[in-house]
C-alpha cells in the first residue's frame, strides 16, 4: 500500500514532457504537470491486473488463497471522481425524452443520449461505427469483443419510437455513416463524446438539472430494467450491468426486456 501511495505521489508531481519540433528531443516542462486524473487511471489498470491474478491463482473452493489481501482497498484514489449522476431515474429520463430546444447542438446531444438509452445502453464507439441492417442492429461491441468467446455480439431491434431521433442524427450527406451528425461533432469517438457531454451539461444548467454525462444512458437503462423485474440483468458492483447480460441469453428475451423498459415512457 505504501508503495502505491508513493507511486501516486510520484505521478501527481511528474512534469509534462514536451517534444522539441526541431530536434525531436523531449524535455520536462517547468510550468505544466501531468493531469491529476493520470495517477487514478494508472491505479485502475494496476488494480485490474491484481484482480486478474487473484482470480487465476486463488481457489476459494479448495481453500487455496495465494493472494489474501488487496492493497487497493484503503486507497480512495483508485477510481476518479464521478463526472455526474449515473442513474437518472424514470422521471428525469421522461423529461429528456420530451425535451424541446431550439439549440441544434443540444438537440443532437439529447438525441444521441436517447438513442443510446433506447438501444439498451449502446456505447458511443458502437453508435459511431456500427450500422444497422434493416430494422436490426447487429454488431460486435467494441469494448469487450476481444475478451469474449462470442466476440460480444449484440442484436438489437430498432424500436419505432426512435425513428424521429435517428432521423435528426441522419441529416445531411451521410458519407456512408449511419449517424453522420456524430462524425460531424467529432472526428473520433472520444472527441464526439466530449462534445456531447459539453452540450448535455449546457442543457442541465439551462433546466436546473444535476449534471450527467452520455454514459448515464447506459446506467439508467440497466437500473430501470432491474426495477422492472427483468431478471436477465446481472448485478455488478452494486448495479445492473448491461455489459454482461448478452452472452448465452435469448435474443427474444432481450428484445422483450427493452420493450418493457421503453413502455415506461411516453414517446
Amino acid at each position: 500500500r505504501l508503495m502505491l501511495l508513493d507511486f501516486v505521489d510520484y505521478v501527481d508531481n511528474e512534469p509534462k514532457m514536451r517534444k522539441d519540433p526541431k530536434t525531436g528531443v523531449y524535455s520536462a516542462c517547468r510550468t505544466a504537470k501531468i493531469p491529476k486524473g493520470a495517477s487514478s487511471r494508472h491505479l485502475m489498470k494496476l488494480q485490474h491486473m491484481f484482480n486478474a491474478a487473484k482470480d487465476r491463482y486463488n481457489d476459494e473452493d479448495m481453500d487455496r488463497i495465494v493472494i489474501p489481501k488487496s492493497p487497493f482497498d484503503k486507497i480512495t484514489k483508485v477510481f476518479p471522481p464521478s463526472q455526474g449522476q449515473k442513474n437518472l431515474g424514470q422521471e428525469l429520463m421522461q423529461r429528456i425524452i420530451s425535451s424541446q430546444t431550439s439549440d441544434l447542438s443540444i438537440r443532437h446531444a439529447l438525441d444521441v443520449f436517447i438513442v443510446s438509452f433506447a438501444l439498451m445502453g449502446a456505447n458511443m464507439a458502437d453508435l459511431y461505427g456500427a450500422a444497422p441492417v434493416g430494422g436490426l442492429w447487429v454488431y460486435n461491441r467494441q469494448k469487450t469483443r476481444t475478451r469474449r468467446a462470442d466476440k460480444a455480439e449484440m442484436r438489437v431491434e430498432i424500436p419505432s419510437v426512435l425513428h424521429p431521433y435517428i432521423q435528426r442524427l441522419q441529416e445531411e450527406n451521410n458519407n456512408g455513416w449511419w449517424l453522420p451528425v456524430l462524425h460531424r461533432m467529432g472526428r473520433t469517438k472520444d472527441y464526439c463524446t466530449a462534445k456531447v457531454n459539453r452540450y448535455l451539461k449546457r442543457w442541465c444548467e439551462e433546466n436546473d438539472v444535476p449534471v450527467f454525462t452520455f454514459y448515464a444512458a447506459r446506467h439508467t437503462w440497466a437500473s430501470l430494467a432491474r426495477k422492472a423485474g427483468i431478471e436477465e440483468c446481472l448485478v455488478h458492483k452494486g448495479s445492473c450491468d448491461v455489459t454482461d447480460i448478452y452472452a448465452e441469453r435469448s435474443w427474444e428475451l432481450m428484445q422483450d426486456a427493452n420493450k418493457r423498459v421503453l413502455d415506461l415512457f411516453e414517446w
